[in-house]
């Protein structure tokens, strides 16, 4: 089994949320936990860092930005009839302002979640040459960035 990586990035600015907090791209350590979709912290298996030029800038109506490459993946739902439909995964560059950016869930004393869900508000490619960061995590392959799930794009396969 090999690793294989989707070319995704956060521009070091973008905050991830750890056991002690939020923290910046660049102050992640493996030894730090983060928090994924099912609301456990989970172990940091890797981090990468390079620089890289073509990023995109996603804005949500609650005034969440993100500076990611275009092939990061978001949890997103959508709104069909008032109700919002089964998170799931979508790359930055298809996004549109009919989809809704997950945030970590709150969960109540009977179990019922609640999640919070942002609309899009602009998709936009920018151009800043910075150091970009990517995680690979433990578990589900999610983790929280500026309040919303995203996932870390890895996946094993065979190399035979």
């Amino acid at each position: 089994m090999e690793k294989v990586l989707n070319d995704s990035y956060f521009m070091s600015d973008n905050k991830v949320l750890t056991e002690d907090g939020y923290v910046k791209f660049e102050d992640l350590n493996q030894d730090m936990k983060v928090l994924n979709s099912d609301n456990e912290f989970c172990s940091i298996l890797e981090i990468q860092k390079v620089k890289l030029k073509e990023m995109y800038e996603l804005t949500t109506m609650d005034n969440k930005t993100f500076e990611a490459t275009k092939n990061q993946f978001f949890m997103v739902s959508q709104k069909k009839k008032g109700i919002f439909t089964i998170p799931q995964k979508k790359m930055l560059c298809k996004l549109n302002k009919n989809d809704y950016l997950v945030s970590h869930y709150e969960q109540d004393g009977s179990g019922h979640i609640y999640y919070q869900y942002s609309p899009v508000k602009s998709v936009k490619n920018i151009e800043k040459e910075k150091p970009s960061y990517n995680l690979i995590v433990e578990g589900n392959h999610t983790y929280v960035v500026n309040d919303k799930i995203v996932c870390d794009n890895s996946m094993m396969i065979n190399s035979k």
